[in-house]
């Protein structure tokens, strides 16, 4: 793998990386709200952020991947990655809603 090729790989992999922390630091958060909500809504709420454990571990292993990829398979591994992210995020969004905006007038809260 040539020089730029590996740094774009790294590039990649860190800022995936910072963007997978977030997202765990919002599946706190929000776990955190749903303590305050009633039992039923915290319930659901803490079964659908352990549902996604395997997901998040499964994308950080996929990231690993990405780093290391070679030149010829780079599209095709982080393609992989992105459809796991997309789908990661997604998930996380709808818990996010269910469980309340992040902060008052957020991006989470309509105007």
């Amino acid at each position: 793998m040539n020089p730029t090729a590996m740094s774009l790989n790294t590039a990649y992999h860190e800022k995936m990386q910072a963007q997978l922390k977030e997202l765990g630091a919002r599946l706190d958060l929000y776990k955190a709200k749903a303590r305050s909500l009633g039992a039923e809504a915290r319930v659901e709420i803490e079964k659908e952020i352990q549902k996604l454990q395997p997901l998040r571990e499964n994308l950080q292993a996929r990231l690993e991947t990405v780093k290391t990829a070679s030149a010829d398979k780079w599209e095709e591994v982080k393609a992989s990655f992105e459809k796991g992210w997309d789908d990661l995020r997604a998930s996380v969004e709808k818990i996010g809603h269910r469980a309340g905006p992040d902060k008052p007038g957020g991006p989470d809260q309509k105007a």
